[in-house]
């Protein structure tokens, strides 16, 4: 163990861990120009990453919630029509800057139904995660006319560091061939597989895989006087972007997402433009050793050290990982009628349960996926819970998963639906630790005999030259110096293996 004269470092600390739940009511009053709702098929809510302020109690959180609705009109034609609301909720943190709070807004149960024969009600709950990360000083708060003289035993840890960033948005461009077809209904998702860490910089690399639902332009039939359906035509629109962060090296570990804060689609010829707002984020996290005080005594006087228990957290994984998961479902199941034409599927996951064996990490949930398809002369809707089971190599005492569903595909098969899903986790995982360094320490001098010189001093059994320098309030290399010692390695009880006794030069 080291000798260390410099002082102490600090510790990273988790100052805010909460989830908030909200409900929003909105009302969607159609336009003239859509048919009457006969069926209200799906409604899908995309949630926009919030603004932040710090109060300098709590932090106030803003945002957009869009909502799209697809219903079966009153003629038998497909419909789809938006609204938006904004949420707002606080969270008390001690967190000094914006950018070190970690958020996460995301939708749990979305109800809608039909109020009116041109009205929508619809209520979601919401739920927000929010975390924030700050150092914590360990230093040891001494008299300043006593820091210099001080001599200290000094220990290091490996702790963790956890950054935040929030890149700027960006936008992507893509054109589709859509030659007689008409959009009904936009979304998109992002798929981010690969993250990395370098010099103060998160490299991200993915795609946004972006669902145009079109039907006929011309709303007559196909072949054999069968009615045109519509039908998803899929483009994926590539990226590659840099979130700077500080701090930021090669050797940290980082998760990364981005949120889908718009969406345009312009139809021009025989195409469709499409343009995409990006707005990423990312979560890095770092090891590093740091020093602390494990003991100390100043020269010359009796030593009363007073110690804090403190708690630390290392990071064990920080990363997106992407699984796949599949699975048949017989049409009697999941109320899909015989004979029904799937038309187009969407999908949104959720973590359930983590468990761990000593050795790895177990995490179960489920991907609902929402089916939209034709049967008997009608449009419907199935919904198909597809469990899914994934396994992480360790074990963390806290472990954070966010669940998407970037690809999905979905098939009618002989007597059943054929699902298979993409399925990707954004991991933060952390085990915890306790370090006992010393806080502050009260001095009270000894008297000195002005005729001593050397004084002889008999180690007990089990002592090291740390603890013998302590007992005479020597300092433990002119301890060493005055017997021909090494002082490198004070602290272990090998320190004074073989030695009978000492002699200790007296400190004037």
């Amino acid at each position: 163990m080291e000798y260390h004269d410099e002082k102490n470092s600090g510790i990273g600390a988790k100052v805010t861990d909460k989830t908030v739940s909200f409900e929003l009511n909105t009302d969607l009053s159609l336009p003239d120009y859509l048919g009457e709702v006969s069926r209200l098929l799906w409604v899908r809510p995309s949630v926009s990453a919030p603004t932040r302020f710090l109060t300098g109690e709590s932090a106030e959180f803003s945002g957009r919630v869009c909502y799209g609705a697809l219903y079966a009109g009153a003629d038998g034609r497909l419909y789809t029509a938006e609204t938006e609301d904004t949420y707002s909720f606080s969270v008390p943190t001690s967190a000094p800057r914006a950018d070190m709070l970690s958020v996460h807004v995301y939708p749990d149960v979305m109800v809608g139904r039909v109020a009116a024969p041109r009205k929508l009600s619809l209520r979601s709950k919401m739920h927000a995660h929010v975390c924030a990360y700050d150092e914590k000083s360990i230093d040891t708060v001494l008299p300043r006319e006593f820091e210099e003289d001080v001599c200290r035993l000094g220990g290091v840890i490996e702790c963790g560091r956890i950054l935040h960033a929030e890149g700027e948005s960006m936008e992507l461009f893509g054109e589709v061939e859509a030659s007689g077809l008409s959009l009904l209904m936009p979304r998109a998702e992002v798929f981010l597989p690969e993250v990395s860490v370098r010099s103060g910089v998160v490299a991200c690399r993915g795609e946004v895989i972006v669902t145009l639902l079109c039907h006929q332009a011309d709303e007559g039939n196909g072949e054999g006087g069968e009615p045109y359906l519509p039908r998803p035509i899929s483009h994926r629109l590539p990226f590659a972007l840099e979130i700077p962060l500080e701090g930021a090296c090669s050797d940290c570990e980082a998760r990364a997402s981005a949120t889908v804060e718009e969406i345009r689609v312009a139809e021009n010829e025989g195409k469709l433009s499409v343009a995409v707002r990006l707005l990423p984020v990312a979560t890095v996290a770092c090891r590093e050793p740091v020093a602390y005080t494990k003991d100390l005594f100043l020269p010359g006087h009796d030593t009363e050290c007073h110690r804090r228990e403190e708690g630390f957290f290392l990071p064990s994984i920080c990363g997106n990982k992407n699984f796949s998961v599949s699975g048949t479902f017989p049409y009697a199941e999941i109320g899909l009628p015989e004979g029904a034409t799937v038309i187009d599927a969407m999908a949104e996951a959720e973590v359930k349960e983590k468990n761990t064996d000593g050795k790895s990490t177990v995490l179960s949930g489920e991907i609902h996926c929402h089916v939209l398809f034709m049967g008997g002369g009608e449009f419907g809707t199935s919904d198909v819970i597809l469990p899914y089971r994934v396994t992480q190599e360790g074990t963390f005492e806290e472990l954070s998963a966010v669940a998407t569903v970037p690809v999905l595909s979905v098939r009618a098969e002989r007597g059943g639906l054929r699902v298979d899903a993409e399925l990707l986790l954004s991991l933060l995982g952390l085990t915890f630790g306790k370090v006992t360094p010393v806080s502050d320490a009260v001095f009270e001098a000894r008297e000195s005999d002005p005729e001593a010189d050397l004084l002889l001093c008999y180690p007990a059994q089990g002592e090291s030259l740390w603890d013998v320098a302590r007992r005479t309030a020597v300092p433990p290399r002119r301890i060493a110096e005055a017997n021909g010692m090494n002082a490198d390695d004070m602290e272990a009880e090998s320190s004074l293996s073989g030695v009978p006794f000492l002699m200790i030069p007296d400190v004037k």
